[in-house]
């Protein structure tokens, strides 16, 4: 078993360095694992401090798995930096689990076959065994393009679809992703389950989103067409071998951490989470979504995996837990419950996000979930029960809607000032270390070298280093 000290060692040996031209900037960790214990004097970049801590926990239960993790992570290239922040997602449910698991359960990759399909891991938890598989999203390119338009978040009939795409850009469903994420575990359960001996474990899926966890929840609970729903427009499968689905919002942590050394706090006082492995976050929590078609998945296991079922979140005021239908980026709100109005309000709510005049808004984060929620069918209920005249109902209905997104932008606004603050001074923090490293670099070869190696600067990074180009310290 490694301890902490080989794995800092082992994974310092096989991320390349700055070497030589041809290894130059190959690696999304390069810069954290090389270049930033010399501008920080021998500290650890905080993104690797987390790693070796998680891969360490694991390593503890399950022998031989940091040289495997790290060996993997190692020899995969710049260019396909997101297969890393996949293997980064199997790492942190794998920590979760090894932590609250019984001593010697885990088993990775268990299987019926030896070439067989097996989920990524089992372990036994609260007294029952649990089989594991783990999906991180590739959401990079999604990202820039997410808030460019009308961005559809529920699987639309078709008219509504063209009515809208007609009248301007727009953003298409990540619905497709999570049903593949769904049908893939569902065939490996299948064949999973037909062993004697696994056949009674709770089979759970994991799925590690970005910030924007209403698309996820949207693809599994719309009530129009949630896949997990009896109204579900895949009706291929119910997913029955799924007995349950957590949801995470997690991949702009890996993010955030690996360029600048922190995690999204939500500017919450309170809120200290510095441990990018640990999926626990009291302001952005983990949701478990039951599938009614699987088996009902006990309460006391939900909690110990520190999550909470959807329906707890729903009475929350977060709107990024909210099955939506539709989200509207030239105001930053999304509308849920557009399917359960009179098909006539249906259509005037369209003309309305195509044609209102409100003021936009300038939406300056890809990584953060900065939007309100709308809930239509919530209004028109209430309204509902209050006026027989239709035409009197509508006219209140969209003026409280107009209302609402009012408020709501100018929380948003508010937001935004908060997020110019933050990358000013980023960009501050950017230049200091920017001409702390030229002035390092600059130094006599037989001083001691910056990262607290114990050899001279001559010997040790003026060689690995000797091809890196200060630009950004974010950039990776």
């Amino acid at each position: 078993m490694l301890d902490k000290t080989e794995i800092i060692n082992y994974l310092k040996y096989k991320i390349p360095n700055f070497s030589s031209t041809s290894n130059a900037n190959s690696h999304v960790m390069q810069f954290s694992v090389h270049v930033y214990p010399f501008i920080s004097g021998g500290t650890l970049h905080p993104f690797v401090l987390n790693l070796v801590d998680a891969i360490f926990d694991i390593e503890k239960s399950v022998e031989g798995y940091a040289k495997k993790t790290i060996n993997w992570i190692s020899q995969i290239n710049r260019d396909n930096f997101e297969q890393v922040i996949q293997i980064f997602g199997e790492v942190l449910i794998l920590r979760k689990i090894v932590l609250k698991a019984e001593d010697d359960s885990i088993i990775l990759e268990p299987s019926v076959n030896k070439k067989g399909k097996n989920p990524e891991f089992r372990a036994k938890v609260n007294g029952q065994y649990i089989a594991v598989e783990v999906k991180t999203a590739s959401l990079f390119e999604f990202s820039n393009q997410r808030q460019t338009g009308l961005q559809i978040t529920g699987h639309m009939n078709n008219n509504d679809f063209q009515l809208i795409k007609d009248n301007g850009k727009v953003v298409t469903p990540r619905i497709l992703k999570v049903k593949d994420f769904l049908w893939n575990a569902q065939n490996k359960f299948e064949e999973y389950k037909t062993k004697n001996e696994f056949e009674n474990d709770y089979r759970l899926l994991f799925i590690i989103w970005d910030d924007y966890i209403n698309e996820p929840v949207s693809a599994l609970i719309n009530p129009n067409t949630g896949l997990l729903t009896r109204n579900t427009f895949f009706h291929e499968s119910n997913f029955s071998n799924i007995d349950g689905v957590f949801l995470l919002r997690h991949i702009h942590q890996f993010f955030r951490m690996l360029r600048f050394g922190e995690l999204v706090q939500y500017e919450y006082d309170k809120v200290n989470v510095k441990d990018v492995f640990d999926y626990y976050h009291p302001v952005a929590p983990v949701t478990f979504v039951q599938n009614e078609f699987g088996r009902e998945v006990p309460e006391e296991l939900i909690r110990n995996l520190e999550s909470y079922r959807i329906e707890d979140m729903l009475t929350l005021p977060f709107a990024e837990y909210n099955p939506t239908d539709i989200v509207d980026w030239n105001t930053g709100i999304s509308l849920s419950g557009i399917y359960e109005l009179p098909d006539k309000l249906r259509l005037k709510v369209f003309d309305f996000l195509r044609n209102n005049n409100l003021t936009t808004i300038n939406l300056t984060h890809i990584d953060i979930a900065l939007f309100g929620n709308i809930n239509v069918n919530a209004i028109y209920k209430e309204l509902y029960n209050l006026y027989d005249d239709y035409d009197i109902l509508e006219k209140n209905f969209f003026e409280k809607v107009i209302s609402i997104m009012e408020v709501q932008q100018q929380a948003f606004n508010d937001t935004v000032h908060s997020i110019t603050l933050e990358n000013n001074r980023r960009t501050k923090m950017n230049l200091k270390l920017k001409k702390f490293f030229e002035n390092k670099y600059n130094e006599p070869l037989q001083n001691d070298c910056s990262c607290k190696s114990g050899k001279s600067f001559g010997d040790c990074c003026k060689i690995s280093l000797s091809e890196f180009k200060y630009q950004y310290y974010h950039d990776l």
